[in-house]
């Protein structure tokens, strides 16, 4: 009798991701225009441009896209408790470095360098398959830009 490439558990749990990343991605619509609902609603609480705020809510939004990728690519949803703190951790800061990329905003201005300096973090928080040291590292570092960030923000006014 031929046997299978994958086992039951591993099949099972490929279907998993595959349905919570379809699931994920179908929330994408909450913060994209034209529909954004929720940008929406927030723009009519904030009276500020419904467009220009939902533009804002999906530049924001882009850790959205990360989740699936992180579900695909790394044992987020088959891996043991260990394995899934380490991705939600590094995961969060990594989300955290690359907005700050994006906007170019931590706890002041940061400038075009800090923010390339910012992506490479990110990416080096969330790539699929790099040791946990080189993970740590990078977190280390978006630290430290945390508090180079912070202590070079302007103090404002009362």
């Amino acid at each position: 009798m031929l046997e299978q490439s994958l086992g039951p558990v591993t099949v099972g749990l490929s279907l998993l991701a595959a349905h919570l990343i379809i699931f994920w991605l179908s929330q994408d619509s909450n913060v994209t225009p034209p529909v954004c609902l929720t940008a929406f609603a927030a723009a009519t609480i904030a009276k500020t441009p419904p467009m220009a705020t939902g533009f804002k809510a999906w530049k924001i939004a882009k850790g959205l896209y990360l989740v699936p990728l992180l579900m695909a690519y790394t044992p987020l949803v088959a891996g043991d408790f260990q394995q899934v703190l380490i991705v939600t951790v590094f995961a969060i800061i990594g989300v955290w470095a690359l907005i700050a990329g994006l906007e170019g905003y931590l706890e002041g201005p940061i400038n075009i360098v800090f923010r390339l300096i910012a992506f490479a973090l990110a990416a080096a928080m969330m790539w699929p398959g790099l040791d946990l040291i080189v993970r740590v590292i990078a977190a280390a570092a978006f630290f430290a830009l945390l508090v180079f960030s912070k202590r070079n923000a302007e103090p404002q006014a009362a």
